[in-house]
């Protein structure tokens, strides 16, 4: 487990009364979904290849599918008992995706483009979780489905069944078993539970695998006379379906957040993961906290590192504990996802991809949280959404490169359900809903600036990405108007290893790339300059 300091920390420090220069956005309603019962669920997906973005709505006793645009919904689903945790898969084989729906009484495979039912099974006692997909490489789908013994008092683990249903009939079995601890005593409980499985496939592009990922949750409670103790966690076991062999086992934090990732090594699932723990001794309580991006390949976790820790002993028992609020997307411009987070009084960017700080600034205003991405035309670049709590209740656009604030818009939208660009012109939606009604906004300037660039008050270099590099890297900044550039890099004793100059550069973002093959690894600072501004920065070259 490796915890990696950011480079450089650009100080940024922004006084609330600076946002009423920025420039206003509005929200501008441009269509409303409506059904019989409040929404519970909303998922987004591309069902049928066309590159527009079908939304599926789920109430208390159905499934409704619409085309973006259309008032009508393409598909319906029977009456269901509280349906939800859906998925998304061609299950016949037709290149259009199907549905997997669980509701109370059943796990349910639906074609919803000619409204057939593809295969219905009863959900199995003692059920925790399920996923579809190919588990054994065959071409066919199957289910796959947790289940887990009753739990019982006393200091044991209990067994916890993994039960693959071959398809495409689904009436071929095979089942292995983990355990889970389950322990229990007159001042203390350990619970452990399946909370979430997948079927992946990574590795090297030139040799795939699947691999069955089962996530547990942990629930650790003490007590007693004078305090106790409650802690909130998770483990991660990587397993082979063909063979069943358990490659890792490995006790993290609760899984939070998963995707996958293309690096050169090959296709990765990444999971962001949260491990709480809770002291109290009366009337005083202490609490840690902390966050890791975790990797993991076909042969078991490949990295872990600690992306934020605190730990803090409160003087009384109902102290605040710290929140914590993120977004993880495309938010610089690179090869792979970064992920933005507050927590502590600080903003920060972290590529998933490099496993390396892009950048953390103090918070820019007195107490906020992390709403999502945003990417549209409006802006050059990706843009972090933030919402401004206090002192002026708003939301803030910050760019992911540079970390500026770009634009403001008052709070007409109270819930951000989902971002999402839904018909694949570049420019995002925003769902919001609102009990039975979904609600669909595009955002526009509150003025006629519709083709304003957006442009810095002040020069700012931005930190090289990656770093640390191998090869090549490079130094993004972004100018208030055109000017001559000068750029210098410095290696760890002074020498001037390399420099550039590039006149009459344009208004706005740019980069440099430096290409260090020739240089041994090692420490490494730049210096970019711009007339009598200059900014410098650190790199770290490892071959």
């Amino acid at each position: 487990m490796k915890f990696i300091i950011p480079i450089i920390a650009l100080n940024l420090i922004l006084a609330a009364s600076s946002y009423s220069q920025v420039d206003t956005l509005e929200a501008i309603e441009i269509s409303t979904i409506q059904v019989s019962d409040p929404v519970t669920q909303l998922y987004v997906q591309d069902l049928d290849g066309d590159s527009l973005k079908e939304l599926i709505l789920c109430t208390r006793s159905h499934v409704f599918v619409y085309h973006p645009g259309d008032s009508q919904p393409l598909w319906v689903s029977p009456e269901l008992v509280r349906p939800g945790d859906l998925q998304f898969i061609d299950i016949n084989g037709d290149s259009l995706v199907d549905i997997g729906i669980r509701d109370s009484a059943n796990i349910s495979l639906y074609n919803p483009h000619d409204s057939t039912l593809i295969y219905s099974m009863a959900v199995p006692n003692l059920f925790k979780c399920y996923t579809i997909g190919d588990a054994n490489d065959d071409a066919d789908i199957d289910i796959v489905i947790a289940r887990q013994e009753p739990y019982e008092s006393g200091r044991r683990e209990d067994s916890v069944w993994v039960k693959i249903y071959n398809g495409p009939n689904f009436d071929d079995t095979s089942t292995f078993v983990v355990t889970m601890a389950n322990w229990a005593g007159e001042t203390w409980v350990l619970e452990e539970w399946p909370d979430k499985i997948m079927i992946v496939t990574i590795g090297d592009s030139s040799n795939f695998e699947q691999r069955i990922i089962l996530i547990s949750r942990i629930s650790d409670r003490a007590w007693g006379v004078g305090g106790g103790f409650d802690k909130t966690y998770g483990r991660f076991w990587i397993i082979n379906p063909v063979s069943f062999q358990i490659i890792g086992n490995y006790l993290l934090g609760k899984g939070d957040y998963y995707g996958m990732i293309e690096s050169p090594a090959g296709r990765q699932i990444y999971s962001l993961t949260s491990y709480f723990e809770s002291n109290f001794n009366y009337p005083a309580r202490w609490y840690i906290q902390k966050h890791l991006m975790c990797r993991f390949g076909p042969g078991g976790m490949l990295d872990s590192t600690r992306i934020s820790f605190d730990h803090y002993r409160c003087p009384e028992n109902n102290s605040i504990i710290p929140s914590w609020t993120s977004t993880i997307g495309d938010l610089f411009n690179s090869s792979g996802p970064e992920i933005c987070f507050f927590y502590m009084g600080s903003l920060n960017e972290y590529s998933i991809q490099n496993r390396t700080f892009l950048w953390e600034i103090p918070e820019p205003v007195d107490s906020m949280a992390v709403v999502g991405s945003y990417s549209s035309s409006l802006f050059p670049s990706a843009e972090i959404l933030i919402r401004e709590i206090s002192p002026t209740p708003q939301y803030l656009f910050l760019n992911g490169i540079t970390h500026q604030v770009n634009a403001a818009m008052p709070i007409v939208i109270t819930a951000f359900t989902n971002i999402v660009d839904l018909n694949n012109d570049g420019n995002d939606e925003i769902l919001s809903i609102s009990s039975n009604t979904l609600h669909i906004y595009n955002l526009e300037w509150a003025t006629a600036i519709a083709e304003k660039t957006i442009l810095p008050n002040e020069y700012l270099a931005v930190s090289n990405y990656p770093n640390p590099f191998n090869g090549q890297t490079i130094i993004k900044y972004n100018l208030p108007k055109q000017s001559d550039i000068a750029l210098e890099i410095y290696d760890i004793l002074g020498r001037r290893v390399e420099a550039m100059e590039i006149p009459n550069q344009s208004a706005g973002l740019g980069q440099i790339t430096w290409d260090a093959s020739w240089e041994p690894s090692g420490v490494y600072f730049y210096r970019l300059q711009v007339g009598s501004e200059q900014k410098t920065g650190r790199m770290v070259l490892l071959k």
